[in-house]
């Protein structure tokens, strides 16, 4: 008999990793999905062709909206399914009534479960909104770890990187499933001479890193696509530097074009527990220059499938520098090898058997 299983997303807001993880599930297990609401203009259009249930209208001010999904995941009834699976922060609160729940927590800043300096300029904010962002944290911390520890029956994190600080922060075991890559949508070819770099532009991301070093590269490209709260900042950063182009959002069916005529991809981010768009890069042949946190060594093989390189200016030149064009063709074949162990017939098949055993121990 199949598994009737529902999937818990906190919004569907964009067309980020988290969104595609929930796409993956919902096609996959043909599962219903539960969220606070969804930005139709920004996410999947596959969204539309599956069942969304929104769980109650949620307030668009910050300290309201979490306090709001908070409350209505809590009174989500969910015993006419198998399992549920939430990504997420606020959606494993629906674990204080219904069981067994995973949680997968994609997306959930490590700022959040572990000690961690912020960007430079991460902070620059009022008085009155830092002293509200720490009453607003510390109170959901209190409260999220209680749920995690009492109610959440596994915990399914997707890098070692996060894995290794869940399991310290909260006390309790997890294991490691990585999200996937289709390798059949992405393909490569012979580059038409730019770099890559494929993020949300918002301050973790720290894309004003490769900003800065492009400006001081002007015989080198690079395409930035995505969008974000710091876009215009990032436009005005490199006013006058002819080399950088900004794509804005591209759909998701036209990226792989994007990745398959590029040299390299760029990865500036802080602290990410996972990098879809740099597995999309392998998978497409091309190699990765990222800076060496977070999860990125997971992913990257240092002088085999790119490099890692120093989290600053000096650091990002260096690496564009050392993977020029004719280098990158040379780790092709490499970078798609890599890729494969993230492919989705390995993670659905993981998958499968986590949900069978939570089952299993009802």
């Amino acid at each position: 008999m199949e598994k009737k299983i529902s999937l818990l997303f906190d919004f569907i807001e964009g067309s980020a990793g988290g969104e595609k993880l929930l796409r993956f599930f919902a096609q996959r297990y043909k599962s219903d999905i539960y969220t606070g609401y969804v930005n139709w203009d920004r996410t999947y259009s596959e969204f539309r062709d599956m069942n969304v249930n929104l769980i109650g209208k949620i307030p668009k001010m910050q300290i309201l909206k979490q306090e709001m999904l908070i409350r209505k995941f809590r009174k989500l009834n969910l015993s006419n399914y198998d399992v549920s699976i939430c990504l997420g922060l606020y959606s494993i609160y629906a674990s204080t009534k219904n069981h067994p729940i995973i949680w997968n927590p994609y997306g959930v800043s490590p700022f959040f479960y572990k000690r961690a300096d912020f960007p430079k300029g991460f902070m620059k904010r009022s008085l009155i909104w830092k002293i509200g962002a720490w009453l607003l944290i510390k109170r959901t911390k209190k409260y999220n770890k209680k749920v995690v520890t009492e109610n959440i029956d596994k915990i399914v994190t997707i890098s070692e990187y996060s894995r290794k600080a869940f399991n310290e922060y909260y006390n309790r075991d997890s294991i490691m499933i990585p999200p996937p890559v289709d390798m059949s949508k992405h393909y490569c070819k012979p580059n038409k001479g730019y770099y890559l770099l494929v993020a949300r532009l918002e301050p973790g991301k720290r894309v004003e890193l490769a900003v800065e070093a492009f400006k001081k590269m002007p015989d080198k490209t690079l395409y930035i696509e995505g969008i974000g709260s710091v876009e215009e900042k990032l436009k005005k950063l490199a006013e006058g530097a002819k080399n950088i182009r900004f794509l804005g959002r591209i759909p998701s069916n036209e990226l792989p074009e994007v990745y398959a005529n590029s040299i390299a991809l760029i990865g500036t981010a802080f602290y990410d527990d996972w990098s879809m768009p740099m597995v999309e890069a392998l998978a497409s042949g091309k190699p990765c220059i990222a800076v060496n946190q977070g999860a990125y060594p997971e992913i990257v093989v240092d002088n085999k499938t790119g490099l890692l390189v120093n989290g600053d200016v000096e650091g990002i030149i260096s690496g564009v520098n050392k993977i020029t064009p004719e280098i990158a063709e040379k780790m092709k074949d490499d970078c798609i090898e890599r890729a494969r162990i993230w492919s989705t017939e390995n993670f659905g098949n993981n998958w499968d058997k986590v949900i069978e055993d939570v089952i299993n121990k009802r």
